[in-house]
């Protein structure tokens, strides 16, 4: 919808790059904006489009329909980065306002999760780097979880921990359906 009716119509990729930059912006402005009325959804998406100008600049946006070839350090270092970057755009996205989203980064510093001597968080740690080494093994395919030909006691393994990480660090009595106010 956004690319059919707001970034097309504004003249998309074919016009001179300063225009594409505001399309880009214009876009993910309009795009948090949908998601809700405040100053915390506008941020979220103007982090996003900060984080995707350079690539549209740098004709790097489609980098990964290009992927062929064994392992370089440097794709798994950009899947890492842009796991980071976009779970801290994610914040924005769940705080009542700017500044309970500037006191979880702060409190981001200091949180406990970086403490492996605690065995859950260490496992959970465990189970991120497990899922950004099976996104990175399966990038040229449609979906980072594409694990079809693996053995189906091991798929439901795989999920079975997954569903008993969620239980075990999310916390589900407290949070309401994200769409909830609308």
């Amino acid at each position: 919808w956004f690319r059919d009716y707001l970034y097309i119509p504004l003249g998309g990729s074919r016009v001179s790059e300063a225009k594409i930059v505001r399309n880009i912006l214009l876009v993910f402005l309009v795009s948090g904006l949908w998601h809700g009325a405040n100053w915390t959804f506008l941020a979220w998406g103007a982090m996003h489009a900060i984080l995707f100008i350079p690539l549209i600049i740098r004709n790097q946006h489609r980098s990964y329909l290009k992927v062929i070839g064994g392992f370089k350090a440097l794709d798994g270092l950009r899947i890492i980065s842009t796991f980071l970057l976009v779970s801290l755009c994610w914040v924005f996205f769940r705080s009542e306002n700017i500044a309970q989203a500037m006191a979880y980064y702060s409190g981001l510093i200091d949180a406990s999760i970086f403490q492996l001597d605690q065995p859950l968080n260490f496992i959970l740690l465990l189970w991120i780097a497990l899922m950004l080494i099976v996104e990175w093994s399966n990038r040229t395919k449609l979906h980072g979880l594409e694990i079809e030909t693996w053995n189906p006691w091991i798929r439901r393994g795989i999920y079975f921990s997954l569903i008993t990480i969620i239980f075990l660090f999310g916390n589900l009595n407290e949070v309401e359906f994200i769409y909830f106010a609308f």
